[in-house]
């Protein structure tokens, strides 16, 4: 397997894991607002907010610029892109309403 070829698979990975753990967070967060415990909204509100800039973060293109042989030049992006994009505002409006306090506003974004 060639270096960039390598690189690219470990990208994948490592994105791909990212992903998933922003899935758990955000499911993690829903249980959480379908039960009625009154304690641990900072730290929902922590997590949530953890998650957002997590997927933000996995959304934008990666830049590695033109490497000698390498076969892809410009930004290479994120085949969960589209996914991410269109999951960000939903949790921005989750954590709006978390921060009021509003559990039902919270569970209705998604």
């Amino acid at each position: 397997m060639k270096p960039d070829a390598r690189l690219r698979y470990k990208r994948k990975a490592y994105n791909r894991y990212h992903v998933c753990r922003c899935q758990e967070f955000a499911e993690n967060i829903l249980d959480w607002l379908d039960g009625t415990d009154e304690a641990g909204w900072e730290r929902q509100i922590e997590l949530g907010e953890e998650c957002g800039s997590e997927m933000e973060r996995l959304a934008r293109p990666i830049y590695s610029g033109a490497r000698k042989r390498s076969y892809t030049f410009g930004p290479e992006r994120n085949p969960d892109a589209g996914h991410l994009n269109r999951a960000i505002p939903h949790v921005r409006a989750m954590l709006t309403a978390m921060r009021n306090r509003n559990r039902c506003g919270g569970f209705g974004t998604w």
